[in-house]
């Protein structure tokens, strides 16, 4: 068992690279987006499972602590902590407790966000285009009102001159 340095995640060096085993599903966590990625990768893998299969023990530090992540946030059912401390190893690796793999409410809606920023932009943007449309739609009639406002200026300046 070796660790890839490139991609920091634990697997079996072989010859053969097609024999290779990931065995850390989650890469180094670069961003927010990545964090969230894996949160949401991590409720739908615990969900997929029984209760008795999963073990933080079995897991690696990373996939350790989005689980604990995804119960302090209150989208799984567990623990997290005892007495005001945290669920951790003596070498810092995470151990929260579930009491069941389904998911909670908030969780489901972690999963699935509600889109209506999105749903805003839209209608604000079909606003916009038929706005630009209205005003388009009259300017012919509004290029014939100031070309006639433009002439009769002419005519009153030169009449005073």
């Amino acid at each position: 068992m070796g660790i890839d340095i490139k991609s920091r995640t634990f697997c079996i060096k072989s010859t053969k690279r097609a024999e290779r085993k990931e065995f850390l599903r989650y890469p180094v966590i670069k961003s927010e987006k990545d964090y969230i990625k894996a949160q949401k990768e991590m409720l739908l893998r615990i969900q997929e499972m029984k209760l008795e299969d999963v073990n933080t023990r079995n897991m690696s530090t990373d996939e350790a602590e989005i689980l604990m992540s995804c119960v302090k946030a209150g989208y799984l059912i567990g623990r997290y902590e005892e007495n005001g401390l945290e669920l951790r190893t003596m070498d810092g690796k995470a151990h929260p407790e579930l009491f069941s793999t389904s998911i909670t409410p908030s969780g489901a809606a972690f999963l699935k966000p509600n889109h209506t920023d999105a749903k805003a932009t839209i209608a604000l943007i079909i606003s916009f285009l038929a706005l630009i449309v209205s005003i388009l739609s009259n300017f012919l009639d509004m290029k014939e009102t100031i070309d006639f406002l433009i002439c009769l200026l002419k005519s009153i300046i030169s009449k005073t001159q």
